[in-house]
């Protein structure tokens, strides 16, 4: 299993990024945690460390409903650089949305490894950061 050191949350509500890097502190003890409160900053950090695996996240919280670059053109952005990347990046979405259509459009993106409907429990950071193995659905709840 690869090792999680670094995730990125990618959401413009202040108070869920809080609360997300509280739930993942407390989830990895040494874990690194990003934060950006749209798609384009998160986009242009990964542009800027292309060329460094140290500085890009292991996994990403993608909210989809965002100002400037929403997590939609996140994921477009992402697919054009993905192959330059120096290591894996895993991106989950985490949305409010319970939309069908938001859900299969994920689905069919190859970028996307799940969908996490908010709020999002300590236990569900759990089963995505210690066993993302095991995870088989793709709408984890």
């Amino acid at each position: 299993m690869r090792e999680i050191s670094m995730v990125s949350i990618v959401d413009d509500d202040e108070i869920f990024r809080f609360t997300t890097e509280l739930s993942l502190k407390r989830t990895i003890d040494q874990i690194a945690i990003t934060t950006f409160e749209d798609g384009e900053q998160a986009i242009n950090f990964i542009k800027d460390h292309l060329n460094n695996a140290d500085k890009l996240p292991d996994v990403i919280f993608l909210d989809i409903n965002m100002p400037f670059l929403d997590g939609w053109g996140f994921l477009e952005e992402f697919a054009n650089i993905k192959g330059q990347l120096p290591k894996s990046i895993t991106i989950y979405i985490s949305s409010s949305s319970m939309d069908a259509d938001d859900i299969e459009r994920a689905r069919q993106s190859l970028e996307v490894k799940g969908y996490i409907v908010k709020p999002i429990t300590a236990e569900i950071f759990e089963r995505v950061l210690r066993e993302p193995d095991k995870l088989n659905e793709f709408l984890i709840d």
